[in-house]
């Protein structure tokens, strides 16, 4: 048999072209992509399984962060009243330092809440305050100060739970922290 018989009877013959492809072990390989296949439609079932549940999550977490930031300023309006502070204004503090005055040009100091009337007040929230957040907090809060040009009447750190070392910390650095639980 030549190269053009042996062409056309594979075009042609229907098991000869199985039994050639037996022989060159693609029907193996034709059943193991088969096996790929259906395991990549499994797979695609558990990942679309997974992306409902985060997305469900998400929501969950969502909620659970608004309860919380309305806990927390429930509390931080309580700190106020128990400082003695009137009237106030509560906003979030971002500034850009894009020429480099206060640090690192591009540096974004951020405090969660900037607190005045004719005091000031930041206040950074937390879930869990590390050593690390007091240290990160306490150089935010000296540059917020010089950006605003006033000094803070209190540096204020809120957490559900903080570090026994974190509270060491802030006591050394004149910071004042508020949690729930010490761990």
């Amino acid at each position: 048999m030549n190269k053009e018989e042996f062409l056309d009877l594979l075009e042609k013959d229907k098991e000869f072209r199985y039994a050639v492809a037996g022989k060159l072990g693609i029907l193996e390989l034709l059943r193991r992509m088969d096996a790929v296949e259906r395991e990549l439609k499994r797979q695609r079932k558990v990942l679309i399984t997974l992306v409902k549940e985060v997305r469900d999550l998400k929501v969950a977490v969502g909620s659970l962060g608004r309860r919380l930031g309305v806990d927390v300023r429930a509390l931080v309006d309580e700190l106020l009243k128990r400082l003695g502070v009137g009237e106030y204004v509560v906003e979030k503090f971002r500034f850009e330092d894009r020429e480099g005055r206060y640090g690192p040009r591009g540096v974004v100091y951020e405090v969660d809440l900037y607190v005045s009337n004719d005091k000031t007040f930041l206040v950074e929230l937390k879930s869990l305050v590390e050593p690390e957040d007091v240290d990160r907090f306490y150089l935010v809060a000296d540059a917020v100060e010089r950006i605003l040009g006033r000094r803070a009447e209190g540096k204020i750190i809120v957490g559900v739970h903080a570090a026994r070392e974190a509270l060491e910390r802030a006591e050394k650095l004149g910071v004042t922290l508020l949690y729930g639980d010490l761990v």
